[in-house]
């Protein structure tokens, strides 16, 4: 199956930056000083060495993605570096976030897993949290047990959630236009995902109430998200409305500011951004899953195949290979182990 030059590109190199991190090799610990180099050199951002800003009452809600990283549901690495960033957020002071919307995201997401493993549904595609399910051997009682202890596992790790303010005729914004912009970058395969990230970004607006500087840091109100085009759509319609600063930064961007403050005292966030960014690189993306299901005569075929043992079979895993220019990808249907480690 045929991958795009940017796509074997992308692949080789997580690929490279995984082995070197599972060989603990010289190779790797130069890719964690290139890494860190990459992150303080933005300190020239703009051509000004000046201090880093002094963080104002600054408040950020995290997206779903990012939340499902804290809870530990889509793999460890992912899991230490959401950790690594959310430690650096409440030694600098800033409050941390979930909206009511994305909360109840996260408890369909966690319904659907659950009534996957119960057999009720065939998922198009093994990864996040399916995946993880899948490798972890979860049962479906698992799902609805660990459904019951989100928002308490959120409140432990000071995260709290909330309400979307009410509509008002002072601070609403154009919702039709940010519809707009994010379009020119992306398509949602899930409307309601589209409806909630632009109902997410519409109540950032409402809670600074036309107040908010023109740094990250004094922004007062942040939406924070690993989907870097619903940055930039968001980024075209702040400059288009005349923000002082986006609606929302991109999970890696905070990351790297808020290191920037302190690089001593998160010496490791480098390092575990890195191992999280290659090993979601390794992960195919969903035209490649649509093209794996269609070799195999149609996507419920596919999945049952892999699920229920036609191809994961063994103790120990197996692997589901495609070629494209040379470049093989694997899926490694793992052996499982105890939910959440």
């Amino acid at each position: 199956m045929l991958l795009t030059r940017d796509e074997r590109i992308h692949y080789i190199i997580s690929k490279f930056v995984a082995e070197s991190y599972l060989d603990a090799s010289e190779s790797f610990q130069s890719l964690v000083s290139l890494a860190q180099g990459a992150m303080l050199s933005t300190l020239l951002e703009g051509g000004s060495g000046e201090e880093v800003p002094k963080i104002d009452n600054l408040n950020i809600a995290l997206d779903t993605k990012i939340v499902l990283d804290l809870l530990g549901l889509q793999g460890v690495e992912g899991n230490i570096a959401a950790r690594d960033v959310l430690k650096m957020i409440h030694a600098n002071g800033i409050q941390c976030f979930v909206f009511q919307k994305t909360l109840e995201e996260i408890d369909g997401i966690l319904v659907y897993v659950e009534g996957v493993l119960r057999g009720k549904a065939i998922p198009r595609k093994l990864d996040g949290v399916i995946g993880y399910a899948f490798e972890r051997s979860l049962q479906p009682s698992d799902l609805v047990i660990f459904r019951g202890s989100v928002e308490e596992k959120l409140n432990e790790m000071s995260v709290v959630v909330r309400d979307n303010p009410d509509y008002n005729y002072v601070y609403n914004l154009d919702e039709d236009k940010l519809r707009n912009s994010v379009r020119d970058y992306l398509e949602y395969e899930n409307p309601r995902a589209f409806d909630r990230d632009i109902l997410c970004l519409s109540a950032i607006h409402r809670m600074r109430k036309g107040r908010g500087g023109s740094e990250m840091e004094k922004s007062r109100y942040l939406f924070v998200t690993t989907n870097e085009k619903l940055v930039l759509g968001c980024s075209q319609f702040s400059k288009s409305e005349g923000y002082r600063y986006p609606l929302a930064v991109s999970f890696d961007y905070l990351a790297m500011r808020l290191w920037l403050r302190a690089p001593l005292a998160s010496k490791d966030v480098p390092k575990d951004l890195l191992v999280a960014a290659a090993y979601a690189g390794l992960k195919p993306k969903p035209k490649i899953w649509d093209q794996m299901a269609v070799s195999m005569g149609g996507s419920n075929e596919f999945v049952e195949c892999f699920c229920w043992g036609a191809v994961a079979e063994g103790g120990s895993g197996a692997v589901v290979e495609f070629v494209g220019d040379g470049v093989e990808v694997g899926l490694v249907a793992g052996d499982g182990g105890s939910f959440g480690q």
